[in-house]
């Protein structure tokens, strides 16, 4: 039986089915509709206690941290060519830029598109918003330095840049990428420009 992706447009559940396309893989693609309001029934709850996508299926195995599912993915679906092992000179860096995506990057992102794009005006908070953009900042320019003159963080495309570009992906969707430096800028144009990403975000 394929592996199964519970999904909804434009949110983390976009990691995993974008690399799903990446390897090809045989999987099935459950679309919960285009917003959240699916995902907070009662009989999505049953399938996902949290109320969140995304929810990967493999057998008995369910994982619902998108990270965590890209890892599993690539470990388990023939996407060795994106990861790096203990073996490889590379291999703290790659844990370090694959988990920053969501451990260093999420949480800011989350409060700056809270307090610029999803509450209601009235309820935003300035300084909130003023946080949260100078904390972004910083890892912009982190990402920066690293990059330096490669096309990807690793020098070749892996996990670390599904995990990475999601969250600049988010800061461009909602008006908050005007601090991305030019090489980020062109980095987050040359992974979104892969025809894994645009079949992906075309479902």
């Amino acid at each position: 039986m394929a592996p199964t992706l519970h999904h909804v447009k434009n949110t983390r559940s976009l990691r995993p089915l974008w690399l799903l396309e990446e390897l090809g893989a045989d999987y099935t693609l459950i679309d919960e509709g285009p917003d959240t309001r699916a995902i907070k029934t009662d009989a999505y709850r049953v399938i996902n206690p949290l109320g969140k996508v995304p929810c990967f299926t493999d057998g008995p195995v369910k994982i619902t941290e998108s990270v965590a599912i890209i890892q599993y993915i690539a470990d388990l679906h023939g996407g060795s060519h994106l990861t790096r092992t203990a073996s490889d000179d590379d291999y703290g860096d790659y844990l370090q830029l694959m988990y920053f995506g969501e451990a260093g990057m999420g949480g800011y992102v989350n409060m700056l598109i809270t307090h610029t794009a999803l509450l209601p005006e009235a309820h935003r908070n300035p300084a909130i918003a003023k946080w949260a953009t100078g904390e972004m900042e910083t890892c912009l320019a982190y990402l920066d330095s690293t990059l330096g003159s490669q096309d990807h963080l690793l020098g070749a495309f892996s996990l670390a840049d599904i995990s990475v570009t999601y969250v600049l992906f988010l800061m461009k969707i909602t008006r908050n990428a005007g601090g991305f430096s030019e090489s980020v800028n062109a980095y987050f144009k040359r992974c979104t420009g892969r025809d894994a990403w645009q079949r992906a975000c075309a479902k």
